[in-house]
């Protein structure tokens, strides 16, 4: 395209060249400066040049998307005082924040898949009237102060490489109501990091490092993600959380605080609520999409008076990841301590009887039987281990639960019973074996 060809066309204000074969950025545009909406999306533009908007200071939207973009002038954006929406994504060369000095009107800005590890400190002061912030699938490693930033609704930063929030990096942003920090690197929260953010509703958190998480100003979230964070093993109490709807926490047994008592006591409850929370559960695994429609659902209407109030909460609690007792009832209970006693006499009997007997040798039935019987009290060990656990943890086993199963102590009980069914199983079949060929001969 001539450098030329819009030559005269002083009133011009749209310009339509999608979905053609460009692969060099227009720079005839330069004389329309009246220029309010241009779209050049669908080609083939690998670049946008420095200044490159310099003599369209009218410009309102620019629509670029659907274009190979690799690299992108710092200065390219500067000077467009009535550009409202930027959005660049996958400028994979692009390496520094760009300067969008003298473009104050900018509402929403968008650049995703580039590789811009920081932020400038003079972000909001360039943007004051920012709204929506998108940065998310870059390399940012620290943030700046968003603290001029009055107007930011949203701001998405997951897929970075975060590390540590200051208590100043989101210090009094009235108006925001989503903050997405998902899949970072962070370990450290300040505190205060989140205390003056009255309008906050949605938080993701979910797949970093965290092991703590300050509640300080957090009483208006609704949505809580947290999943992802196996060091994140303290309780949240659920009178710090008095609006929140929606959670997604690293373990099931966190959950325990925000489901009904009938939920907790377990019984036939379980699978009424489970059938309930099914359709939910699945979504939130199965399609993320309809996961964040329900979302949104629920913040637009959350003050409804006539919506039931209650907390969806994964991973939920169930059978296997009880709320108040490891061993579900009674029988259980008096099963596995019975089950775990006669195990232990038992086998011990025959393992002296077997080995610390005067008779001089052990023949082979003998030897497979004391083995048997020595496997066999490493299931009656298991089971005496769980009773413990159950009697030491009852009533409040939500209290234990994620400690105990990230523990060392569960992975070996689990290490014993498998150990000790298969090599009972094993030696079972090594005893017939003997038998047929002793029969045989």
């Amino acid at each position: 395209m001539g450098t030329n060809c819009f030559q005269g066309l002083h009133n011009l204000e749209t310009l339509d060249l999608n979905y053609n074969s460009l692969v060099k950025f227009p720079m005839a545009i330069k004389s329309l400066s009246h220029l309010k909406e241009l779209g050049f999306h669908s080609n083939n533009i690998q670049s946008i040049p420095e200044h490159a908007f310099t003599g369209n200071p009218s410009l309102i939207t620019i629509f670029f998307y659907d274009n190979p973009i690799q690299s992108v002038g710092r200065s390219a954006f500067q000077n467009l005082p009535e550009l409202r929406t930027l959005s660049l994504n996958g400028a994979a060369d692009l390496t520094e924040f760009p300067d969008l000095t003298g473009t104050k009107s900018l509402e929403s800005l968008t650049i995703t898949g580039a590789r811009i590890t920081s932020l400038p400190s003079s972000v909001c002061e360039q943007l004051p009237n920012l709204q929506l912030l998108d940065l998310s699938y870059n390399q940012i490693q620290t943030l700046p102060s968003f603290s001029g930033c009055e107007s930011v609704q949203k701001i998405d930063l997951q897929h970075n490489e975060i590390e540590e929030l200051e208590e100043n990096t989101f210090h009094s942003l009235m108006s925001l109501r989503s903050l997405d920090l998902s899949w970072n690197r962070l370990s450290t929260v300040k505190p205060n990091s989140f205390s003056a953010l009255p309008a906050l509703t949605k938080l993701d958190l979910s797949s970093n490092q965290l092991s703590s998480l300050p509640l300080i100003g957090l009483q208006s979230l609704t949505h809580l993600r947290l999943a992802g964070n196996t060091q994140l093993m303290e309780l949240i109490p659920r009178e710090d959380l008095p609006r929140v709807r929606v959670m997604e926490l690293p373990y099931a047994f966190q959950c325990c605080a925000f489901v009904s008592c009938e939920r907790r006591g377990g019984g036939a409850s379980w699978e009424r609520e489970e059938t309930a929370d099914s359709t939910g559960k699945e979504t939130s695994v199965l399609s993320s999409q309809v996961d964040q429609d329900w979302e949104d659902f629920l913040i637009e209407f959350e003050d409804d008076p006539k919506l039931q109030q209650s907390v969806h909460c994964s991973p939920a609690p169930g059978p296997f990841r009880p709320c108040l007792h490891l061993l579900g009832s009674w029988l259980i209970r008096g099963g596995v301590w019975l089950i775990a006693a006669l195990s232990l006499v038992s086998n011990s009997l025959v393992v002296l009887s077997v080995f610390f007997s005067p008779a001089p040798s052990v023949t082979p039935p003998r030897l497979l039987i004391g083995l048997l019987a020595l496997v066999n009290g490493l299931m009656g060990v298991w089971s005496g281990w769980l009773a413990a656990v159950d009697a030491w943890t009852f009533g409040s086993f939500w209290r234990y639960g994620a400690i105990w199963e990230s523990s060392f102590l569960c992975r070996l009980s689990g290490f014993l019973c498998v150990f000790a069914s298969q090599t009972g199983l094993f030696l079972l079949t090594l005893a017939a074996l003997e038998r047929c060929l002793a029969a045989a001969a």
